[in-house]
């Protein structure tokens, strides 16, 4: 077990370009923010953030802008996920032009290190063309060679050797599809006939997720702002969760099992309808790698109101996974 203080604290920062529709991404302990836009200027600027040392009577927060060779063209509403053979991966985004039309991008840029030297290097073996691959014995998913369209506001993470990727939004259409890179053979697989329950098409949604556990909860599309929550995994096992609202404090509690699938959260106390939210994972110290002493935090997003409009809030809802993991 491990304290939870649920109190915030403000840092001091040294100046830096404000941004929104950026990535940040933890490696090493070093918060990397890459891209993002400002009032319609995009930019692909590099940042190191340092976090302060908790214990300092004046912590301030240091920003470093970070050089790297061929950088990636600028962008906003991207991926980016951290990985093991590769400093920092970057997929899809999109700009705008000086005559404020919007392109969406699908390439796939790797930040690699070489001691001090960092290096951007689109993948040169990706291919748009369709190739059927056989069918595994016992995996459930057609896989087919084809790369993502493109796309901003998906979403993603990293397990193992390979980047996943799951919806967005692409001349006003949303997505719901899932794709996996493979960061040795540097191919594309569109993962097909998912077992489960399969989000509807999406942007905005908070994602985090813990070795090969993904946790999306909301988002939206062109008509909708959804509350539920999805979990996918990319092992098997089976799992009991209990989802809590800090500010409520009311437990409610729900089981499923998992067999490399989709999953539908069924939840016997409804969430807020809400987009834009962000959501983080908090292992347990003395078990970090056990999913079901993990902690997930979502903070803030948009809220429906009764009028359709959408409301900035500031609450934060905790998501607790309690249970024995089974592995297959």
């Amino acid at each position: 077990a491990y304290a939870v203080t649920n109190s915030w604290e403000a840092y001091k920062s040294s100046k830096v370009a404000p941004c929104s529709e950026h990535s940040a991404t933890i490696v090493n302990g070093v918060v990397y923010i890459f891209g993002g836009q400002n009032r319609g200027q995009f930019n692909n600027t590099l940042y190191a953030l340092q976090m302060p040392d908790p214990n300092d009577s004046n912590p301030m927060i240091h920003w470093e802008v970070i050089n790297a060779a061929n950088a990636p063209c600028a962008r906003a509403s991207h991926l980016a996920v951290a990985t093991g053979n590769r400093f920092l991966y970057i997929f899809g985004g999109y700009y705008r032009t000086d005559t404020f039309d919007s392109t969406c991008l699908n390439d796939s840029i790797a930040l690699t290190q070489d001691g001090l030297v960092l290096t951007a290097r689109t993948e040169k073996r990706e291919s748009n063309t369709m190739k059927i691959k056989p069918q595994e014995h016992g995996d459930h998913r057609a896989k087919i060679s084809l790369k993502p369209s493109p796309r901003y506001g998906h979403v993603g993470f990293a397990y193992r050797e390979r980047i996943y990727v799951f919806g967005g939004r692409s001349a006003g259409d949303e997505f719901s599809d899932l794709y996996y890179f493979d960061t040795v053979e540097e191919t594309w697989t569109q993962v097909l006939n998912s077992i489960g329950y399969i989000p509807t098409p999406r942007i905005a949604i908070a994602c985090a997720s813990m070795d090969q556990h993904l946790i999306l909860l909301g988002g939206e599309n062109r008509t909708t702002v959804f509350s539920d929550v999805f979990h996918y995994n990319a092992g098997k096992f089976s799992i009991c969760v209990r989802l809590r609202r800090k500010i409520l404090a009311s437990p409610i509690t729900f089981s499923y099992l998992e067999t490399n699938e989709w999953h539908l959260v069924s939840l016997t106390v409804s969430l807020d309808n809400r987009m834009g939210a962000s959501l983080i994972v908090q292992p347990d110290p003395a078990a970090p790698n056990l999913l079901s002493s993990a902690d997930f935090y979502c903070f803030g997003g948009r809220v429906m109101n009764l009028d359709g409009s959408k409301i900035p809030t500031s609450d934060i809802i905790q998501l607790r996974v309690l249970g024995k993991l089974l592995y297959y």
